[in-house]
């Protein structure tokens, strides 16, 4: 049900896109905004929809209570992917679409 919900938002949001030629971006912030609120007024509860993680990797990067060596490692991975994709050219394929 969620799947055919969010997809027939998806399908409104970009009819009015293209529609009205309105920029999709202030098309999705609206419809974001759009959408919170009536998700607020059908709640009873009003709980905010926040997502609580109590563990693991998520709640160690959402909190930043990662250690300082895979700090220090993940700092140089993206370092060294953004230096490679320079020499790559701009027509340069993600590592991620091979």
């Amino acid at each position: 049900m969620a799947v055919i919900a969010t997809t027939a938002i998806g399908a409104l949001q970009g009819l009015i896109t293209i529609v009205l030629k309105a920029p999709s971006f202030i098309v999705t912030l609206a419809g974001s905004l759009f959408w919170k609120r009536g998700l607020y007024l059908i709640d009873d509860n009003n709980a905010g929809g926040t997502i609580p993680t109590q563990g693991g990797a998520i709640h160690d990067i959402v909190n930043s209570n990662l250690t300082p060596l895979v700090t220090w490692i993940f700092t140089l991975w993206c370092r060294w992917n953004g230096r490679h994709r320079l020499q790559q050219g701009p027509g340069a394929t993600s590592q991620w679409t091979r």
